[in-house]
């Protein structure tokens, strides 16, 4: 093709309004691609922060409103806060524990012929039971009339954790595990066993935290009934 058709072929109507459109379409692409991307990129990357603060809100607003509710149930049972302290200090006061258990016995009517401590560390070395559901109570009758020869155990009781509730908005707080320290103290001596009866009542209703971890009564005709008990006690 010569160089007079390609100038006819651009001097015609119709090939000058193609290229028209045709520049018009690539300046309107880098128009697009210089300017109006950057914006749009700008514009998704904002709205994405905006839901991210938004949702960082509504956990920030639901943490605070969980620390209210804490402290709610604090001051409401800001009184019995002494009473969590003495039933488990942060050490083991061991001669307290032994004092209460020898004093317990002697109200009960047991003579208490040995006295051995077990499990205990002063050195932090971790003894540690957790608490997964706690019953405070325990309910370990022992009839007086033992059989000859017969021996009777009672094992630990199952430990619960209840949730507290009582907060503003009557939601239920869950109490967190907590890890505690135990050391048993194995009791040995000789009594009736409704006086053994009457001193794990004893224990159990004290202040201090103590539960049974067995009790094993043996006894012969025209003998006193020879027990032993061992019973844990916790701290932190």
């Amino acid at each position: 093709m010569n160089k007079d058709k390609i100038l006819a072929l651009l001097k015609d109507k119709k090939t000058q309004d193609y290229t028209f459109q045709f520049f018009f379409f690539v300046i309107f692409a880098v128009f697009v691609v210089v300017a109006i991307r950057p914006n749009l990129i700008t514009a998704f990357n904002l709205q994405k922060e905006l839901q991210d603060v938004k949702l960082n809100n509504k956990v920030a607003e639901e943490v605070i409103q969980q620390i209210v509710n804490y402290q709610s149930v604090i001051e409401s049972e800001r009184d019995k806060l002494l009473l969590l302290d003495d039933a488990v200090p942060s050490t083991p006061d061991l001669s307290n524990v032994v004092d209460q258990i020898t004093q317990t016995a002697s109200s009960s009517g047991l003579i208490v012929t040995n006295l051995k401590i077990e499990n205990i560390s002063f050195k932090g070395v971790p003894n540690v039971d957790e608490f997964e559901e706690e019953e405070l109570s325990i309910d370990a009758p022992v009839d007086s009339s033992t059989p000859s020869d017969s021996s009777t155990t009672v094992e630990d009781p199952a430990i619960s954790v209840d949730v507290i509730e009582g907060a503003p908005d009557s939601t239920a707080i869950p109490v967190a595990t907590i890890n505690l320290k135990k050391y048993s103290v194995v009791v040995t001596g000789i009594g009736p066993g409704a006086n053994v009866a009457e001193f794990i009542r004893q224990i159990t209703s004290q202040r201090r935290l103590k539960t049974i971890k067995s009790l094993v009564i043996t006894g012969n005709p025209g003998e006193e009934n020879k027990f032993e008990i061992t019973i844990n006690t916790y701290y932190i």
